[in-house]
């Protein structure tokens, strides 16, 4: 992913049904010239649509490539982190002066005070604060399945656990693929409409 994620929001559906989503992005975007923000990614999971909001920021100027095998031997020193991934454009050796680095990271515990520490040693290792960190456990699952289509496997310490996730994403993925592509499109439509009225 290009750019820094702006909190990923969580919004009820029925936010989109009330809301004028023009008036929306009005507001809170075209009338902030500081920011060149854009729709990342729409998903709906349940109950809830996730709007993934990107924020161009500034480009890293030293070769991060070079702290990968360092990252790689810090991570693997903390006991709960069962394996990692580098994905999105560093993944897929495609990066552009404003990428940022994506690292994905498979935490035994969802807790989201270690998840802050894990985010700490990743921006110290890399000397860079435009690090998007996902923690798999909690990532939807369009997100997951994008880490494993672009990613590159960092390290892995427990390989059963590393192959149950990564076959039970996929098979989830391609079961509701149909369903999920449908929803977004709808959304997507309605954001469309919404902005050109």
């Amino acid at each position: 992913m290009e750019g820094n994620p702006l909190q990923c929001l969580n919004l009820p559906v029925g936010f989109f049904q009330s809301l004028n989503l023009k008036d929306f992005f009005h507001n809170f975007f075209i009338n902030k010239p500081e920011l060149s923000v854009n729709i990342k990614n729409l998903t709906c999971t349940g109950p809830v649509v996730i709007l993934f909001l990107m924020i161009k920021r500034k480009k890293i100027k030293h070769d991060v490539r070079k702290l990968f095998p360092l990252l790689k031997e810090k991570l693997e020193q903390e006991k709960d982190v069962i394996f990692a991934y580098i994905f999105g454009s560093y993944g897929m050796g495609n990066e552009k002066p404003l990428s940022d680095v994506d690292i994905a990271v498979y935490l035994e515990n969802e807790d989201m005070e270690r998840e802050l520490e894990i985010v700490g040693i990743i921006t110290d290792v890399l000397k860079t604060d435009e690090v998007d960190v996902v923690f798999l456990k909690r990532a939807p699952l369009s997100l997951a399945f994008q880490v494993l289509r672009t990613g590159k496997l960092l390290f892995s310490k427990d390989e059963r656990k590393r192959i149950e996730f990564e076959t039970g994403t996929r098979r989830e993925y391609w079961d509701f693929r149909h369903h999920r592509e449908k929803l977004i499109r709808n959304y997507l439509a309605r954001v469309k409409e919404e902005i050109n009225e």
